[in-house]
């Protein structure tokens, strides 16, 4: 719920995902004000009449459409802007268009950027926001993407479901790149406190490489399904934005893993990827120190190279 202090939220591209995010930031009732930027202020209208017939008694937070002036005193900006994936496609077959697209947009925003929280959306999320780090040189931490807090929550839900156990139940994260060279941390999973091995062999639960491959591609291949039968992903990306908002707003202080440059962790720098932090007020205020497996170094390592090859 509103935290009786006066924010701004900007989201940039009034698209699927920027609508979306829109809604779902109206629902948790967070921000004071939400201002839509949009190529075409018609459809940027459209998308905020649709959202405030529905929540009269639900939300007090004041949506309108915008400009960039806006950006000058809001608490967070969101960057949606840019092409969706096709069918057949991988989020980096979008990198080319995106980046042009969005250092249009980021063209128009620094001018009256004055170090807000920036939250880049916009596939391929890893590429974009080295670039937008790069293009903005704002203090660390200030600019970073919703990374794998999304392949982390559907993670999360396929052991909730395999395991017949409540999501609360299960602690999970994948970190590197958002895209085919996601490395779900298996080291690091937790069945109702337990590892996940641990948990395994005391409930006579069959457990074994086969199965834990099953379930990385099954989560990796989510986004390409939903976009296979709807042609297009929006509600899951917005409900995870809308809770990282709601961290930096309230200053909540939560981990998730969200892209930004490396740090040189595990002697990787010069990329950036989600890697695991401590999201609040000021954006990334700490990377987490986490120990795992060198398994899962080297699959990081080979997200560098990849990812190395078009920023």
């Amino acid at each position: 719920m509103n935290n009786g202090l006066k924010n701004k939220v900007t989201i940039v591209g009034a698209g699927y995902a920027g609508s979306s995010i829109a809604y779902a930031l109206v629902l948790c009732n967070v921000a004071n004000e939400i201002v839509l930027i949009n190529r075409h202020e018609e459809k940027a209208q459209s998308e905020i009449d649709d959202i405030r017939h529905g929540f009269p008694f639900i939300s007090e937070t004041n949506l309108r459409v915008g400009d960039y002036k806006d950006c000058k005193d809001s608490d967070v900006i969101i960057i949606t802007a840019g092409r969706n994936r096709k069918v057949g496609e991988n989020r980096l077959d979008l990198a080319k268009d995106n980046v042009e697209i969005v250092k249009g947009y980021i063209d128009k925003i620094k001018p009256y950027y004055a170090n807000s929280v920036m939250i880049i959306v916009t596939n391929p999320i890893d590429i974009i926001t080295e670039k937008v780090c790069e293009w903005m040189n704002a203090p660390y931490g200030r600019i970073f993407g919703t990374g794998c807090i999304l392949d982390s929550s559907r993670f999360i839900r396929v052991l909730s479901d395999y395991f017949k156990v409540s999501i609360s139940d299960v602690r999970a994260m994948v970190i590197g790149e958002h895209g085919d060279g996601q490395v779900p941390l298996w080291s690091q999973v937790l069945i109702k406190g337990q590892h996940i091995k641990d948990y395994c062999n005391d409930n006579n639960i069959i457990w074994n490489d086969d199965i834990k491959n099953e379930i990385a591609d099954k989560v990796k291949n989510m986004g390409a399904s939903i976009i296979k039968q709807k042609g297009r992903t929006q509600y899951g990306i917005a409900t995870c934005t809308a809770d990282i908002v709601n961290a930096v707003l309230t200053d909540k202080k939560i981990v998730i893993p969200v892209s930004s440059p490396m740090q040189g962790e595990y002697n990787i720098n010069d990329v950036s990827m989600s890697y695991p932090c401590v999201i609040g007020k000021n954006g990334i205020e700490e990377r987490a120190n986490i120990t795992i497996s060198d398994e899962e170094i080297n699959a990081l390592k080979s997200d560098k190279v990849k990812l190395e090859s078009f920023t």
